[in-house]
């Protein structure tokens, strides 16, 4: 069975259309998206997830570490499917350790530098 790549969504109703199809195996979207859609984010997010029961991720806005764990734990709360997603810098990482202890689903963003890559798959790996 194939694992696809989640939809990366600025508009519920395409969404919406894809979930019609059985194909959908998860979503990401950020406010950047919603907006070009002319939809709130907050209501975007609420659609999908009405949509979507599993992997919906959503992405911090925060650069620090304090931030991005304040903006993980309301974004969980939105549901049981979400997903934070959190930018791979330092801050990031910081933020991960303490997100993942809280028991929060957490997806890292890529990164153009791949030393910091290379750091955030042996945490990933080692599980912190």
């Amino acid at each position: 069975i194939a694992k696809l790549e989640p939809v990366v969504a600025k508009d519920p109703k395409e969404v919406k259309k894809i979930a019609e199809l059985g194909i959908l195996d998860g979503v990401t979207t950020n406010p950047t998206l919603a907006t070009k859609a002319g939809i709130p984010y907050k209501k975007a997010v609420e659609e999908i997830l009405k949509i979507v029961k599993k992997d919906v991720s959503l992405e911090v806005l925060a650069t620090d570490a304090a931030g991005m764990i304040k903006e993980g734990r309301a974004l969980a709360k939105i549901g049981k499917a979400v997903v934070v997603k959190l930018p791979t810098t330092t801050e990031g990482l910081k933020a991960l350790k303490v997100l993942k202890k809280d028991g929060i689903t957490v997806f890292i963003l890529s990164s153009d530098s791949s030393k910091i890559s290379f750091f955030t798959l042996g945490i990933y790996i080692v599980g912190a």
